[in-house]
């Protein structure tokens, strides 16, 4: 009896999945966490995540003080150990957002090589899922499942679901208020000309929503320390602009982030204003892009944490056209050289100063570039010279 289509569907799926976790496993026994050091990241958490356990009032510095959530859920664990919860929460965060990924690309029609190449990019890349590993104790991952539900309520437009998504994904991390105000303007950008009031006033319920959480952490939990979000900003873009190698770091950081993606520009000619999910996942696209500049030090880890909007950016608009093979094997090929710099560059560069190693990366990525459309046009020239042949 022959498979349906759906059932074969179904089965490529749970395969897709168990890969994938037999890639976390090899992950989980191969690569060992990084000491949690007073002043990073995973420190202020892990402070968090033990006051909720012990009912203790402390000092968190801004912006940590906002992050809740994740250390809340991982106090309620039984586990004596603190990193061993963040990473059961991470294994099972990883899976839900990958299977919820699938769903919305599955549905958007998008080819099964470009799926593919969507998972393997999330897990081989070193900002990717392979980064939690390393940097156990972070928010980061539970970040990719909000995200991956908040593609799904903008893909199917049904905004009585962000109600319920916004205060708990600003809990999370409050950087989901741009993505929510975001979706305020462009809702209402489509009110003026469609008319349609529910999808705003629900979206603007939602960010109001998302508002009182974000006051919520910022008087009722941990007390805060000197900080701002817009002190933040002006801080960073101060310091980028009087180093203007930090702007070049920057968009290294993108090359490295979005792969082969940009071989997918070619069906960027169907790209329309008034498709509203789109015009949703472009913006908060460019956000990530934006936070990248103005959020930290670690950009290329900042950046990544919006690739699933980047990602869903892409095959929403490529989706569209009939997609050539060729043109996802542009996609490959790109992201190979890029993984393959990810890798081996850091060892190179290793004793270089820090303005003669993003020199590096940009001429490394610029060949990358180069020997890609090369390779390519070769292939082309040869597959035409035997067309040209055979007719004769």
């Amino acid at each position: 009896m022959r498979l349906q289509v759906q059932e074969i569907s179904v089965i490529s799926g749970v395969l897709l999945i168990l890969c994938v976790n037999i890639i976390l496993i090899c992950y989980q026994l191969m690569i060992k966490s990084t000491p949690c050091f007073p002043g990073n990241d995973c420190h202020y958490y892990a402070v968090m995540t033990q006051a909720f356990i012990t009912h203790q009032n402390i000092t968190v510095v801004f912006p940590f003080n906002q992050r809740i959530l994740l250390p809340f859920l991982v106090s309620l664990l039984p586990f004596h150990s603190i990193s061993t919860s963040y990473s059961v929460i991470n294994w099972v965060s990883i899976n839900i957002a990958l299977v919820m990924l699938i769903v919305v690309w599955a549905r958007l029609k998008v080819p099964q090589l470009l799926i593919v190449w969507g998972l393997l990019w999330m897990l081989f890349n070193r900002a990717g899922i392979p980064f939690f590993f390393r940097d156990v104790v972070n928010t980061d991952v539970l970040g990719y499942v909000f995200n991956a539900v908040l593609i799904w309520i903008i893909i199917k437009r049904n905004y009585y679901y962000l109600i319920l998504l916004a205060p708990l994904a600003v809990l999370q991390r409050e950087s989901f208020l741009v993505s929510l105000f975001i979706i305020v303007i462009v809702e209402m950008v489509r009110f003026f000309d469609k008319k349609e009031k529910m999808p705003l006033v629900l979206s603007i319920f939602a960010l109001i929503l998302g508002i009182g959480a974000n006051h919520l952490t910022n008087s009722g939990f941990f007390y805060p320390g000197e900080g701002s979000s817009l002190s933040t900003v002006f801080v960073w873009l101060k310091t980028r602009f009087e180093h203007p190698i930090m702007l070049l770091q920057w968009l290294c950081a993108i090359a490295m982030v979005v792969g082969g993606l940009p071989m997918l520009l070619k069906y960027f000619s169907r790209f329309t204003a008034k498709d509203t999910a789109l015009m949703n996942l472009l913006l908060i696209s460019l956000s990530f892009l934006g936070f990248g500049l103005v959020a930290g030090t670690d950009v290329t880890r900042i950046i990544f944490d919006g690739i699933p909007f980047i990602i869903t950016a892409c095959f929403y608009i490529a989706a569209q056209s009939m997609i050539d093979v060729r043109v996802i094997a542009r996609v490959y090929l790109l992201s190979a050289f890029m993984l393959c710099l990810e890798y081996s560059l850091p060892l190179w560069v290793e004793y270089l100063t820090h303005q003669r190693q993003i020199y590096v990366y940009t001429l490394s990525i610029g060949f990358a570039y180069i020997l890609t459309a090369r390779l390519l046009r070769l292939k082309n020239q040869q597959a035409l010279h035997q067309k040209v042949s055979y007719k004769n």
